[in-house]
């Protein structure tokens, strides 16, 4: 960690036209910041040229930006890889995340960053007025965030929105647990993050063509089990576990009871049956869930990340 420095990490797949605009917003608006600011793209396997074209990016785009890492994975690994990778790589005792088509404004980051002042760990910006297709984009996520809401207990108006400022602390555990990169809201709720959500522009596509569409609502759905651990587990998880197994074991035990005492033994003997397997399920699923969460998967996710790292290429300016 540097103290003073804004790292801003890009991750990129084919956005070779977008990039060079970006960065020079981004150094321009780097003169409004008392942080110094560091930028570092992550081109996650890209084959229209992203590389070479931040290879040949002169001092003379990127501005205030004091210096900018490049990093090239060696096939495209998802945006969630791209972004670890980026983090990884961040120097700055904050660490901001944006997408790199430049639908993200970067005149938002001197808001989120207001806000950190306000002793708060995590700023997610919040697309108010979204620029994007109503039915392949607006509503999946309408839908996804509604959902994840609800089940959670943890409220995110904009769960697909990439433009965040965490910091460092966070980052360093996110790191070290593993994480999925449009469920960082909900992970950082549950390592006792204070959050905050800011309005923030959004702006429509002017080059290249979105990765996304309306698959993405069943890729962001198919982890809501381990949403609902992650958030219910700190604090409330405990009763509510226990609510569950009384739930799922008390219902047919009931049920048994009254049998036996109709004389119906047979379907009392099931019942019992039931309710102890019933009990067993919920208790097995929860431990199983829990240490999911807890990180046992952190030691694969870490190697994973420096087997990533050792064979990508690395440009710093």
């Amino acid at each position: 960690m540097v103290e003073g420095v804004l790292s801003i990490v890009l991750p990129a797949y084919n956005e070779a036209e977008n990039l060079p605009p970006l960065l020079k917003e981004i150094g321009q608006v780097a003169r409004s910041f008392n942080q110094r600011v560091e930028a570092v793209v992550v081109d996650d396997g890209s084959n229209d040229g992203t590389w070479e074209t931040l290879g040949a990016i002169s001092e003379d785009v990127v501005g205030d930006v004091e210096s900018i890492v490049i990093v090239r994975l060696k096939g495209r690994r998802g945006q969630t890889i791209a972004t670890a990778v980026g983090m990884s790589l961040a120097r700055g005792e904050l660490v901001a995340v944006m997408d790199s088509d430049g639908q993200n404004d970067p005149a938002d980051l001197p808001l989120l960053l207001d806000q950190l002042e306000s002793d708060v760990d995590l700023v997610t910006g919040w697309r108010k007025n979204r620029q994007d297709g109503k039915v392949t984009r607006i509503l999946p996520s309408l839908i996804a965030n509604r959902l994840i809401g609800w089940t959670t207990g943890v409220t995110v108006r904009d769960l697909g929105c990439s433009l965040r400022v965490y910091r460092r602390w966070l980052v360093e555990r996110l790191l070290h647990h593993g994480f999925h990169h449009r469920y960082l809201p909900i992970y950082c709720t549950a390592l006792g993050a204070r959050m905050a959500q800011v309005p923030v522009s959004h702006r429509p596509r002017r080059r290249g063509q979105s990765k996304y569409g309306l698959k993405r609502i069943f890729e962001v759905l198919k982890d809501l089990p381990l949403l609902i651990v992650l958030a219910r587990d700190q604090g409330e998880f405990g009763r509510w576990g226990f609510g569950l197994t009384m739930v799922c074991g008390m219902i047919p035990l009931c049920l048994s009871a009254l049998t036996f005492m109709s004389g119906w033994k047979g379907v009392g003997t099931v019942l019992t049956v039931v309710s102890l397997a019933a009990v067993s399920g919920v208790v097995r699923v929860r431990s199983r869930l829990q240490q999911w969460s807890a990180g046992v998967r952190q030691d694969r996710w870490q190697d994973e990340i420096a087997d990533i790292k050792r064979f990508s290429r690395v440009k710093t300016g």
